[in-house]
């Protein structure tokens, strides 16, 4: 009995972990745009669970208006939600570029094709610096 009772602490304790994971990364989200005022602010950092809860919200979302345009002709929906985050997003990579101590010209690496869109995809996902860079401290440790 005492073993299955560990399984199942252990089993709530990894929910409680998601559910933490969830809620830090919704809230690093809703502290930027707080902090940041404008979504199109490129100055500053990005952490990387804020930029990734961003790209996980812009797919489900999208594919979500996709769903909704067979009642609109000329996908009108998915058009209008690109125009709105299409700024946002270029946005939000400069600042995680900057969280990682490169500019945010660096984004235009992913103008070249496969292994570009590879390099790319490494840096998005690398650790923040620790401490201080030329673009701002720590957004989160």
């Amino acid at each position: 009995r005492s073993a299955r009772c560990c399984r199942t602490l252990d089993i709530r304790g990894s929910r409680a972990a998601v559910s933490t994971e969830v809620s830090d990364g919704l809230h690093t989200v809703s502290q930027a745009q707080h902090d940041h005022g404008a979504y199109a602010q490129i100055s500053g950092r990005a952490s990387r669970s804020e930029y990734w809860w961003f790209i996980l919200f812009t797919l489900i979302a999208s594919a979500a208006a996709g769903v909704l345009d067979v009642f609109f002709p000329g996908d009108l929906l998915q058009t209008l939600f690109g125009i709105v985050t299409f700024i946002p997003g270029i946005a939000l990579g400069i600042r995680r570029m900057h969280d990682i101590g490169k500019s945010g010209w660096w984004l235009l690496i992913g103008l070249i094709p496969v292994i570009g869109w590879i390099v790319l995809i490494v840096w998005l996902a690398t650790k923040s610096d620790a401490g201080a860079n030329q673009w701002g401290e720590t957004v989160r440790a």
